[in-house]
């Protein structure tokens, strides 16, 4: 993602061909934190439209809180943590993100699915710096189990699992 003019190349049109593209451009690097494709459907529809500095923003607030081995914080009930230590704005979007998944994204785990989006472009910034989704990003919420998500699988070494 980027805050002013794209820095990518052409991508295709066509979102398998412009997945192909992207992965020849960088070499093969295993992405950290990997997420369930079905978390990273509930997330890109949750994002769009949304302020990119919101959605880091949270993941910088949770980080801050996250404790040490010392001292654990516990992130297991997301109805109890998120009045107790996020800002309105923060509440407000972890709010829609544990509701809006119907509890099946935790918004203290969503790292691995925002790399993933950036990673394959899967979202966009518009100008106002709000997320879009890309043709990808569409593809991978349309099609589950399709051809995208096969070939993020290939790209990230997981069809041999």
């Amino acid at each position: 993602m980027t805050s002013g003019p794209s820095t990518h190349t052409e991508i295709p049109a066509d979102p398998l061909s412009a997945l192909a593209a992207i992965l020849h451009q960088e070499q093969r690097i295993r992405l950290p934190l990997f997420p369930s494709y079905s978390q990273v459907r509930h997330l890109l529809r949750l994002w769009q439209g949304r302020p990119r500095k919101l959605i880091t923003g949270l993941e910088a607030a949770i980080n801050q809180l996250r404790g040490t081995p010392q001292n654990t914080v516990k992130w297991t009930d997301p109805d109890q943590w998120i009045p107790e230590r996020l800002c309105p704005d923060h509440q407000q979007l972890a709010q829609a993100i544990w509701q809006g998944s119907a509890g099946a994204v935790n918004p203290r785990y969503t790292r691995g699915a925002r790399y993933l989006a950036q990673k394959y472009e899967l979202i966009d910034e518009d100008a106002q710096g709000r997320i879009q989704l890309t043709l990808l990003g569409r593809d991978l919420i349309e099609q589950p189990g399709g051809m995208a998500e096969a070939t993020l699988d290939e790209a990230e070494g997981l069809v041999s699992f």
